[in-house]
């Protein structure tokens, strides 16, 4: 995939973002979310589900409470009463926003969280945030500008792969070793010295949902993907990685579209960030049937 091509392609899918309104009616309140405002908030949610598949997800996990969120779920609501924007407020922020004033109240709130690690959103979205950090002088460590792709549909022809399987939790410790490192590679920053017991224990949690896929090879793993979370709409996958050694032969596109074909039974879209960075990973993405749905930006504190 050319980096024309790319740019032209993002010009055209940024251009068609809903724009943010900036006549709605004003806030009377920006409070945590209750379990009773569950229903609520999923509904709202599933108004745009290839873009809020993380936290709907959680909800439908763990609850609007629990520790496993790794965060608090926050409304805000305009004069009408009305749910205008969702908010995960913790290590991991995003924020779905259908006003301008509703994204900027809750990323206000955000950025005084203590633990805050990351801020991800819609590039558009986003800005308001990079110009509110460039007025007040804080400086974030890194920012990575990444594109949400959706697959609605899987490449025919490939051979499939029959030994993809569920991940047990004997492999535990070797998937914690990969994404840790994964992780390291990307933001320069090691979870395991930030959460190890955290990391363990939802790790370990997928694994037991049937949610870490897995190719292994001589006890080695070559191939892993995992369901960070899932709707009914969509599911949203993260910490896709092929083993240095088999990266060129195939293996990454054979599993992948092995797990299309699994996961697009149950849902309409799988969807996954990629960095923009990664020209690799967007090529073979685009040959697997995935579109460019948005630009996204994830700022790291």
């Amino acid at each position: 995939m050319s980096s024309t091509h790319i740019n032209a392609e993002v010009e055209v899918v940024a251009s068609a973002l809903p724009p943010v309104n900036k006549g709605a009616a004003k806030a009377v309140s920006v409070d945590a979310l209750l379990p009773e405002d569950c229903a609520e908030a999923l509904g709202f949610l599933s108004l745009r589900p290839i873009h809020t598949v993380f936290m709907a997800g959680l909800m439908l996990d763990n609850g609007l409470v629990s520790p496993f969120n790794r965060g608090e779920f926050y409304g805000h609501r305009n004069a009408l009463g009305e749910l205008e924007a969702v908010a995960l407020i913790g290590q991991k922020t995003v924020i779905e926003a259908h006003s301008e004033e509703a994204f900027e109240s809750l990323m206000r709130l955000a950025l005084r969280h203590p633990k805050l690690q990351l801020i991800r959103g819609e590039e558009n979205r986003m800005e308001l945030l990079l110009e509110h950090l460039s007025r007040t002088g804080q400086a974030p460590r890194l920012i990575c500008r990444e594109f949400l792709l959706e697959q609605t549909s899987v490449l025919k022809g490939l051979e499939p792969v029959e030994e993809l399987c569920n991940a047990a939790p004997h492999d535990l410790e070797q998937i914690i070793a990969i994404n840790s490192a994964m992780a390291l590679e990307e933001t320069g920053s090691n979870p395991l010295k930030r959460d190890l017991k955290g990391m363990m224990e939802r790790t370990l949690c997928r694994i037991e949902r049937g949610r870490v896929w897995m190719l292994a090879r001589a006890g080695k793993i070559v191939f892993k993907a995992e369901v960070i979370s899932a709707m009914p709409q969509a599911v949203f996958l993260e910490g896709i990685y092929v083993h240095p050694e088999e990266r060129g032969r195939g293996v990454g596109s054979r599993c992948l579209t092995q797990l299309g074909s699994v996961l697009l039974e149950r849902v309409t879209s799988i969807t996954l960030v990629v960095n923009q960075e990664n020209r690799r990973a967007l090529a073979l993405y685009q040959r697997l049937n995935y579109q460019l749905r948005s630009p996204y930006l994830t700022v790291y504190f």
